[in-house]
């Protein structure tokens, strides 16, 4: 398994290992990912098609977009959790999430300045961090 998909899903479980256990619910036998909607935005060989065929076999739904797929928005308001790995500044932003959605930036993007590079991530961390539970750029994944 490549190295960013396996953290990818090891944040996964844990985050919702602590939900279940935080709202005293009981999944069932198997992956706490069983039966959750999850939309991955990018299809590289690196990330997104190790990570898409990851969470399938741990039991979830999954819906494989782009940075060009045509309405991204319907598509990531119905997701439970969104992983967007396209390296595209906030490519996605809070009115894209369903509030107390998941988000996992993995997607990284340099701009540089005249005296320093900065990064970011596929999302706008700020906005969405008032709805949803989000992994920084940089420090994430």
């Amino acid at each position: 398994m490549p190295c960013t998909p396996k953290g990818v899903i090891k944040i996964i479980e844990w985050y919702l290992s602590q939900k279940h256990k935080a709202q005293s619910i009981k999944h069932k036998a198997g992956s706490v990912l069983a039966g959750e909607k999850v939309v991955v935005i990018g299809k590289s060989t690196i990330v997104g098609k190790p990570l898409v065929m990851m969470l399938l076999n741990a039991g979830a739904t999954v819906t494989v977009c782009h940075s060009r797929t045509n309405n991204l928005k319907e598509q990531t308001l119905q997701a439970d959790i969104i992983i967007p790995a396209v390296g595209k500044k906030h490519l996605l932003t809070a009115d894209m999430i369903q509030p107390r959605a998941l988000v996992i930036d993995v997607g990284i993007c340099v701009e540089e300045t005249d005296d320093k590079r900065l990064l970011f991530g596929d999302c706008d961390t700020a906005g969405i961090a008032q709805i949803a539970d989000i992994t920084p750029v940089p420090g994430g994944v």
